[in-house]
């Protein structure tokens, strides 16, 4: 079975999922830059935020993870069923992000957020639309909804991990350079 054998609806399905992938990829970029060349506070929240090199690790590793789990889901020989699960969760995990972070902080703000244009040009229309064009595969929504809370839960756990441990490393890394640069002097 490859690429082309599914019914052309999911084909297209599948040629969406990569423009989302890239999308997300260009979000993690508008990001990178926005956070590494005009740092921003969050007045919302008390948590802190990450600073440059932090950031580019956890948005390197959560890059990677998705280009993998794209790879496995655009396998010609992988189960439609596989592929649909892991294109749902994305999307919506893509869709949470963009909304809960980004577009809420925005609005509240009323501040430029990092990833904030990439978010509502891209993201967030993409997202809804993969999430539509995939709903005509399922038996049900409720086996849709499904999908997107059992993708979506982990990949918010997967995402809060990388964050914290980004931000242990960096810290603990600097400030042990601090030190030998210190006692060097």
């Amino acid at each position: 079975m490859n690429l082309f054998s599914h019914p052309p609806s999911l084909t297209s399905s599948r040629r969406l999922f990569t423009v989302l992938l890239l999308a997300f990829l260009i979000h993690n970029a508008e990001e990178a830059y926005t956070i590494c060349y005009f740092p921003t506070v969050n007045p919302l929240i008390n948590i802190q935020i990450l600073n440059c090199e932090q950031f580019l690790v956890a948005v390197s590793v959560i890059s990677t993870v998705v280009i993998v789990l794209y790879m496995i889901a655009a396998r010609s020989m992988v189960t439609p069923n596989r592929y649909l699960f892991i294109s749902t969760g994305l999307a919506a995990a893509l869709l949470l992000n963009a909304i809960v972070p980004h577009l809420l902080v925005a609005l509240l703000t009323g501040q430029f957020t990092p990833g904030i244009f990439s978010t509502v040009l891209l993201i967030i229309p993409l997202s809804i639309l993969m999430l539509s064009r995939n709903r005509e595969h399922y038996k049900s929504r409720r086996e849709q909804i499904r999908h997107a809370i059992l993708f979506t839960i982990p990949a918010y756990l997967f995402f809060v991990l990388v964050t914290r441990l980004s931000m242990l490393y960096f810290w603990t890394f600097f400030d042990q350079q601090k030190n030998k640069i210190f006692i060097h002097f």
